[in-house]
């Protein structure tokens, strides 16, 4: 999250939201938020399983929790792309995530004749 964090004015530049989703409840959610500084939504006591269910996210029946899961959403409500992980690798990144909003943006606006 604090990568997401420190870039969270790029995002801002290109009119996107930055949302973060976890399973932890409220009180270490809202730690987690204190000690990254974080200044965006985030979500907390999503159960796990249903959210697997839900997305497609890679859940762990053994320590029953979700690897992570980074989604880009279009204005739209479509999902432009989307990460699954299974391990500590293969998160999405901003870096990443700022290309693909910035693509996306820039195929909409072609596709007006911009």
């Amino acid at each position: 999250m604090a990568d997401f964090q420190a870039r969270l004015e790029d995002f801002r530049e290109l009119g996107a939201l930055v949302v973060a989703a976890s399973t932890d409840n409220l009180e270490d959610a809202r730690k987690a938020a204190s000690e990254n500084d974080i200044a965006f939504a985030l979500g907390y006591d999503l159960v796990a399983r249903e959210v697997a269910a839900a997305t497609g996210a890679f859940f762990n029946p053994t320590h029953r929790n979700l690897h992570s899961t980074g989604f880009v959403i279009g204005p739209t409500g479509k999902v432009v792309t989307a990460i699954y992980s299974t391990a500590a690798v293969g998160r999405l990144t901003p870096e990443e995530a700022l290309a693909v909003i910035s693509g996306s943006l820039a195929k909409e606006a072609r596709s007006r004749g911009m």
